[in-house]
């Protein structure tokens, strides 16, 4: 387990691990695509939420994917900010997302096999954005001005 001290944040911007660079693209292009594919969903006709989940759930599973869509928000909006808020608030939407399908089983008339998968594609995501918010040296030292000791 990485220690961690607290800089100032001008000594954090002399560090090399400074800056939205490196494996923080590739979190954040895949945090493009988790927005961009509820909307096929949300904006499509409903044939394929219909085929997936069943046409007596294409309204709720529009919901879901409305709910999905905005989760990845504070991620991409903060994220070029350098907003120090941006780990807490990136961690905790990416936990309620595999949740939100989980409810849309157990509230809906889903069956299990048809979302679990969701489910723990979206809990995988999850725990590889929490293990690299927490910890990646360049989030440390660009978002919470800690650099290791």
């Amino acid at each position: 387990m990485t220690q961690w001290q607290a800089v100032t944040p001008a000594k954090a911007e002399q560090n090399p691990f400074y800056g939205f660079r490196g494996w923080l693209y590739v979190f954040y292009a895949y945090a493009i695509i988790e927005v961009l594919m509820p909307m096929g969903g949300l904006f499509g006709d409903g044939r394929g939420l219909a085929l997936m989940y069943g046409p007596e759930n294409v309204s709720m599973m529009r919901i879901v994917c409305v709910v999905n869509l905005l989760l990845p928000l504070p991620f991409l909006i903060l994220t070029p900010m350098k907003h120090r808020l941006m780990p807490v608030l990136t961690i905790i939407p990416f936990w309620i997302s595999p949740f939100v399908f989980l409810s849309a089983m157990i509230i809906g008339s889903v069956e299990p096999q048809k979302i679990l998968g969701v489910f723990f594609l979206n809990a995988v995501t999850a725990a590889a954005y929490t293990w690299y918010l927490l910890q990646s040296k360049r989030i440390n030292i660009t978002y919470c001005h800690r650099a290791p000791v």
